[in-house]
């Protein structure tokens, strides 16, 4: 267990380095689980928030708030069935984030307009991630 949470916190770590690159901020808590607004359609009772960016837009009135989903991924895992289901997740917690109050709450931030939208991090633990994962993400298209 020690060592899933220690991978878990490499990508945190490396995901909070490069979007400080972008001058994205984080805002509220991290791996925090909240109410699925359409558990129904969903069929899930909650939905993850590993981290939540922001960052003001230059050109309009407006905080872009980004709900990452972060994955930690030994070559092995890095597999077309996985990402779809990692976006297809990652789809279904951005619907509802834009209509929850529980998760507006938790990240979004009072006096601004937001735009709320999603980014899957896959970070390869393991380092031997040798192939183009652009056709992994093809397949996810189709």
């Amino acid at each position: 267990m020690a060592e899933t949470a220690n991978i878990a916190a490499i990508a945190e770590k490396l995901s909070g380095e490069l979007f400080a690159e972008f001058f994205w901020k984080r805002t509220g808590p991290m791996n925090e689980n909240w109410a699925c607004e359409k558990p129904e359609h969903h069929k899930v009772k909650t939905h993850p928030s590993d981290v939540v960016f922001y960052y003001d837009e230059p050109y309009a009135k407006q905080r872009t708030y980004v709900n990452c989903d972060l994955k930690s991924y030994a070559t092995s895992s890095i597999t077309t069935p996985a990402l779809r289901g990692a976006v297809e997740s990652l789809a279904k917690q951005v619907a509802c984030a834009e209509i929850s109050e529980e998760w507006r709450a938790k990240y979004i931030h009072n006096g601004v307009t937001p735009a709320v939208s999603g980014l899957l991090f896959v970070y390869n633990h393991d380092g031997e991630y040798d192939r183009d994962f652009r056709q992994h993400l093809k397949a996810v298209q189709q």
